[in-house]
């Protein structure tokens, strides 16, 4: 039998799965849906309708489903940093270092994508160091994550320049040396 309702179309992109989200409803509003088949050669018969439905506005706070860690990274190499979360409406996400915002830079980058944000830092520095702060907020409200990030430097020998080229010396002298290192130093004899 066909339908006396007027039906509106609510997409014409292929919906991929068993359940589509419909925007723009309105809270306290009773809706009834069908669906239809469309492939390349043509359009199948709508389904049955539903059953009446009434839309309530469904509000999430923020919250996370996973974090970041505590990390510490190698001087020099780079790091992703994953959170991911939910909410309703979709929250809006702002990385902080030391309380203050993180905007993308050539070093640095954030992306947010379907309930996941990372930062991205490339080429690990001293100043990358410190207190990082990953903060979800919508109109229901705000939460917030913070952990820190640490640097290590690979050990290193600092060589004076007199000790760059060859120095001779006759079997049985005594040489002492002077150096300075970033680590704990191992003494090799050979």
């Amino acid at each position: 039998a066909k339908s006396r309702r007027s039906w509106k179309t609510i997409t014409t992109e292929p919906v991929k799965g068993d359940s589509y989200a419909i925007k723009g409803l309105n809270p306290g509003s009773e809706y009834i849906v069908r669906v239809t088949a469309v492939n390349s050669e043509s359009q199948g018969v709508p389904s049955e309708e539903s059953e009446a439905v009434k839309y309530e506005d469904v509000r999430e706070r923020p919250s996370f489903v996973s974090v970041p860690n505590d990390t510490t990274v190698i001087k020099g190499s780079k790091i992703k940093l994953t959170a991911e979360f939910t909410g309703i409406p979709t929250p809006e996400v702002r990385w902080m270092k030391n309380r203050k915002e993180m905007f993308s830079g050539a070093r640095q980058w954030t992306e947010i994508s379907d309930g996941v944000s990372s930062l991205s830092i490339t080429e690990i520095r001293e100043e990358d160091e410190g207190d990082y702060t990953i903060e979800l907020r919508n109109a229901v409200g705000t939460c917030e994550h913070r952990f820190k990030l640490n640097m290590d430097v690979q050990p290193e020998i600092i060589r004076p320049d007199r000790y760059t080229s060859t120095l001779v010396y006759d079997e049985g002298d005594t040489v002492k040396l002077r150096l300075s290192f970033t680590d704990i130093l191992l003494w090799t004899v050979l």
